[in-house]
């Protein structure tokens, strides 16, 4: 692989050229879907701490019970976090056994493939658990107006 920009040979899974510390595209993809991942738990936590108690009274203001996608969304939620925090006390480990020994990373991953795959589907996933929460509301007001 050689740099786009003074074409130096780079190594391979490199994200920042070593000559003229140009950044590679893989890089930016990285940290695009990176923010846009940290945008999208952010999204979802404001909307998990404001939103779903407002929805959550109003439903039982009315005699209802929460939307069924609603609660899914909800489940989803609590056990996304429970994977991410069990994630997260494996890969600290990991990370601190393997940090002086020299391990190839698979180029799809520091190509920034598979942090771009993920960060689509979870933005899906969230997007679809959100906007058929607000279809079915929508559905039951025609009733709730009468």
């Amino acid at each position: 692989m050689y740099c786009s920009s003074c074409g130096t040979k780079m190594g391979e899974g490199k994200l920042r050229c070593p000559e003229c510390f140009h950044f590679t595209p893989a890089f930016w993809l990285n940290l695009f879907s990176l923010l846009l991942l940290v945008t999208l738990v952010v999204t979802n936590f404001l909307y998990l701490w404001k939103m779903v108690p407002i929805v959550a009274t109003f439903a039982a203001g009315m005699g209802f019970d929460l939307p069924l996608p609603m609660r899914l969304y909800i489940r989803v939620s609590n056990l996304s976090a429970t994977i991410a925090f069990l994630a997260l006390a494996v890969a600290i480990p990991v990370i601190l056994l393997l940090k002086g020994r020299k391990v190839r990373v698979p180029s799809f991953v520091t190509s920034g493939k598979l942090l771009a795959v993920v960060t689509w589907v979870a933005l899906l996933f969230s997007l679809v658990g959100i906007i058929t929460g607000y279809v079915d509301v929508l559905r039951k007001m025609p009733r709730l107006i009468r």
